[in-house]
């Protein structure tokens, strides 16, 4: 009988473990429209953001600034870790509708779903 619970119980905590909509147990930001701000941006700017197929990596597009921008990120669970030119050592966290982080030169990001 504990076997049997044991096996009905795991398939939960799997469920639990990829709410975010990652796999891998990753929590995966939300798709669409974003904002980002902080002393990382300089002003507030806005972008969309795709999900690649594992739901842990994600791109953006469609800024609405001429800048250096993050090019996208991975999440590892519930961290992140921004890609492009220049933002490689910027890490934050994710809850799936907000990042919050810093880079390696002390400024920090928000970002948020809209």
């Amino acid at each position: 009988m504990r076997a049997a619970l044991v096996l009905f119980a795991l398939p939960a905590l799997s469920l639990v473990a990829c709410s975010g909509g990652g796999k891998d147990g990753c929590t995966a930001p939300a798709e669409g429209a974003w904002t980002m701000d902080g002393s990382c941006f300089g002003m507030e700017m806005s972008a969309s953001v795709a999900l690649d197929a594992d739901g842990c990596s994600f791109t953006f597009s469609d800024w609405d600034m001429a800048m250096d921008v993050p090019a996208g990120g991975t999440v590892t669970g519930t961290d992140v870790a921004l890609t492009g030119d220049g933002w490689d050592d910027c890490t934050g966290t994710t809850d799936g509708a907000t990042i919050s982080g810093t880079c390696g030169d002390g400024c920090t990001f928000d970002m948020a779903a809209q």
